[in-house]
């Protein structure tokens, strides 16, 4: 029986649960969360399910965890994702940690969770998922002779603040080398209301580089199609995820016309979780370790909260971001 805590079920924590209960184990999942109209979705969506071997259970406070729980998953928004995980790791004994991103608003957050994480040997992973889509695994060995190359992403309206860590992270894994830094001059000094209540978005340009690759990523005001652009000396891709298609030239075929391929690119979290399910079980997670993502994490959010307090009429000392 596999015991999974999950903190936070709301729209993302309902798509977890969605996947553990595609696995083939027999499951027992705890779930805080504190939203009465979140708790009866997940029972409209769970409750009339008859299979036995997979159960879960609402539970008010991590003083109610089991003490052999084999993984917990932090899904709650940003502002108060420190503050649980400090309460967990201070009552219970889980060695194994999901984290959603943005990871933490604040700096002083990362080092202390860090310290937390070293002193209590727990391991800890943060959901960056493009690591896990055998898409981008395949475009990384196409990658790995590469000396150098560009990636870039353009479209409108997906927003830069709440997404760009996803394909800053994706430029990591595909480079296997490290943001020396991003540059946010050229983002546009307007503030969004997110998606979410109470966080904020942004639209522009950001760029930046690592010793292997050249990025930039744009997010016009408009709504439009985003497509990801990757040029190396040995190959040349265009990338639509949503659709699912890709076109390829290269060197192969003498830098002649683009072939065109449909496949499966992005996958979601409801299809994913169960894959999670093995891959900790089995002490392979494809996810970036926390301390990597901490680095990334810091580079994005350190100077996007002194770019924001450049023109905001209001003054942060935490970057409003989920």
């Amino acid at each position: 029986m596999i015991k999974i805590l999950l903190i936070g079920c709301g729209q993302l924590g309902i798509r977890y649960l969605q996947g553990f209960f595609s696995s083939h184990h027999e499951l027992i999942v705890q779930i805080i969360e504190p939203s009465n109209l979140s708790r009866a979705n997940v029972d409209n969506m769970f409750y009339a399910d008859a299979n036995t071997s997979k159960k879960y259970f609402f539970i008010d406070s991590i003083e109610e965890v089991l003490n052999d729980i084999n993984f917990a998953v932090i899904a709650t928004s940003s502002n108060v994702r420190y503050q649980i995980f400090e309460e967990l790791i201070n009552k219970k004994q889980i060695k194994k940690i999901i984290l959603e991103k943005v990871l933490f608003q604040k700096e002083q957050e990362y080092f202390k969770a860090l310290k937390l994480i070293r002193e209590n040997g727990i391991r800890c992973w943060v959901n960056h998922t493009r690591r896990m889509f055998p898409f981008y695994r395949k475009i990384r060995e196409y990658l790995k002779d590469s000396k150098y190359f560009s990636f870039s992403v353009s479209g409108g309206g997906w927003g830069i603040a709440c997404n760009a860590l996803h394909f800053l992270d994706c430029i990591e894994f595909l480079s296997q080398s490290k943001i020396d830094f991003i540059d946010f001059s050229n983002l546009n000094k307007v503030l969004y209301p997110s998606k979410r209540e109470g966080f904020l978005e942004l639209n522009g340009l950001i760029a930046g580089k690592t010793n292997k690759v050249s990025f930039s990523l744009i997010s016009m005001e408009e709504y439009s199609p985003v497509l990801i652009d990757i040029h190396s000396e040995n190959m040349h891709i265009i990338i639509d995820e949503s659709k699912g298609f890709y076109y390829i030239r290269g060197k192969n075929n003498n830098w002649d016309k683009f072939e065109y391929f449909e496949e499966k690119i992005c996958y979601f979290q409801s299809e994913l979780s169960s894959i999670l399910i093995e891959d900790l079980l089995n002490d392979s997670c494809q996810l970036p370790e926390y301390e990597e993502a901490m680095d990334l994490h810091l580079k994005f959010i350190v100077p996007l909260i002194e770019y924001i307090n450049s023109f905001s009429e209001n003054k942060y000392n935490y970057c409003p971001i989920t």
